[in-house]
């Protein structure tokens, strides 16, 4: 397995990124498209795929994953608190990638998390039947899939999501390519933490992000996490 920090050479310093440059030297069996749109109630997103193969088999032995991220999550309360293992440990201190880290308390709070995966399909396998047989060089297969986001409260900006669509060898396990966009389709609204409140979000009842508060009930999403609905007469 390789190191997620320091890479397959195991040296002293960050390394994974000259892994990934070795990677994305090599020709990539196919090539991927794809778009992704928040339906009108933003209660789930539409993702489209779009594969084109370089070569042509009768079978096909690959199928497509779908990950939803979101660029940045944070909060205050206990469930947001990060442990830090490399608090007070010198002898990390020769990296400067990680002096924050050792110079930081063994507890984080509101330490932000960047490109943390709300939402999945297909993980470990693919979704079935997603790259159909016969495969023609040349010739692009396309795929839908509905990503259920309903019940999904750990969101805390809508318009601050992507997706990754990955195609798959189901034989042997290897992501041969992949492909990041921004999901689209939800409105822009409050962004900024609200100094005096803590409000982070406001939304209606539709789930629709607001300006401000308008008009009948509102629901502020605050910077700790926590939601609550207000009328506004």
């Amino acid at each position: 397995e390789t190191d997620p920090y320091y890479g397959s050479a195991a040296g002293d310093y960050y390394g994974l990124d000259a892994d990934i440059e070795q990677e994305l030297s090599y020709t990539a069996e196919a090539s991927i498209e794809a778009e992704a749109t928040w339906n009108d109630a933003l209660t789930e997103i539409n993702a489209k795929a779009r594969v084109t193969f370089q070569m042509s088999a009768s079978k096909s032995e690959y199928a497509l994953g779908y990950l939803v991220t979101a660029g940045t999550l944070t909060g205050t309360d206990k469930d947001w608190v990060q442990s830090n293992a490399l608090s007070g440990d010198n002898s990390f201190a020769y990296d400067d990638n990680l002096t924050d880290l050792v110079n930081s308390p063994k507890s984080l709070v509101d330490y932000k998390f960047h490109n943390v995966v709300v939402a999945a399909a297909g993980v470990e396998k693919g979704v079935a039947g997603s790259i159909p047989a016969p495969i023609v060089s040349g010739t692009a297969k396309q795929h839908s899939q509905r990503i259920d986001m309903g019940e999904m409260k750990l969101i805390q900006d809508k318009d601050d999501l992507s997706l990754v669509v990955f195609l798959l060898n189901t034989t042997t396990g290897r992501i041969v390519n992949a492909e990041k966009v921004k999901v689209t389709g939800a409105p822009s609204g409050l962004h900024e933490v609200d100094a005096a409140t803590g409000v982070r979000r406001v939304y209606n009842l539709q789930g629709l992000s607001l300006k401000g508060l308008q008009r009948g009930v509102n629901i502020l999403r605050h910077a700790d996490g926590r939601t609550e609905k207000i009328l506004v007469k």
